[in-house]
């Protein structure tokens, strides 16, 4: 979810892998794996929980996902394998049997296709999850062709305020530059070292009321001068 005009909101802090030297502990095991019809399946895993306990592995067989639904490791039990239907983009799972009785995750959707405009051997993966009552999403590159390598996505994890500054041109910078028009958006996202970035997805998990505000601290005008400060509520959302 993004708001393109921030708000006191407290997020509160959860536990999580919060480094890369945390995260390159994660055990990337799995346990049993099928016999692939391609020699070069694509490996992703999933983690969700405030401290990714649970973890379900996704592996890209050509036209076939396996999917590790129940999070033990085990990608050859029953109802783990998974095709398109025709004229679907998304391979579409009910529901994953993890995490404890005060989460669900379900409505599992993946888009992973070969990039048209990278190398090749490059994937695009769109990977969407619904949590309880809202939905969290992920685009990442995911081409790694073993377990140890594989991209991690953290869905129901800590969430911050993620700032972003466009001009006309979709592309994210750090900066205003003097004289151009911009537009400030603010995301609700889990990101940290070593993982890739999960967004709130639209506004179902966030009360309509709430408008986040952003103070703006601009320099001031002639050395020494004071900086001048602008508030800015997000009303818009998209």
């Amino acid at each position: 979810m993004r708001w393109s005009v921030s708000w006191s909101l407290v997020l509160p802090l959860l536990a999580c892998p919060a480094n890369a030297q945390e995260v390159a502990r994660i055990d990337r095991t799995v346990a049993r794996e099928p016999h692939y019809a391609t020699k070069c399946p694509s490996y992703c895993l999933l983690l969700f929980g405030p401290g990714a306990k649970a973890r379900v592995w996704l592996v890209l067989d050509g036209d076939r996902l396996y999917v590790d639904r129940n999070g033990n490791g085990d990608l050859t039990e029953p109802g783990e394998c998974f095709t398109r239907a025709p004229h679907d983009d998304f391979f579409r799972i009910p529901d994953l049997k993890i995490g404890d009785a005060g989460r669900r995750y379900s409505d599992l959707r993946v888009n992973w296709r070969p990039r048209g405009v990278t190398p090749r051997g490059q994937w695009d993966l769109h990977v969407i999850v619904r949590v309880n009552d809202h939905d969290q999403y992920a685009v990442a590159a995911a081409n790694a062709g073993r377990p140890a390598k594989a991209t991690l996505l953290h869905f129901d994890g800590p969430l911050k305020l993620h700032l972003q500054v466009f001009q006309s041109e979709p592309r994210e910078q750090e900066h205003f530059t003097r004289g151009k028009e911009h537009l400030l958006a603010v995301s609700l996202v889990t990101r940290y070292p070593g993982v890739g970035s999960v967004q709130v997805h639209s506004g179902a998990g966030v009360a309509a009321h709430i408008h986040p505000v952003v103070a703006i601290v601009f320099p001031g005008k002639a050395p020494g001068a004071r900086p001048t400060t602008v508030k800015v509520r997000l009303k818009h959302r998209c």
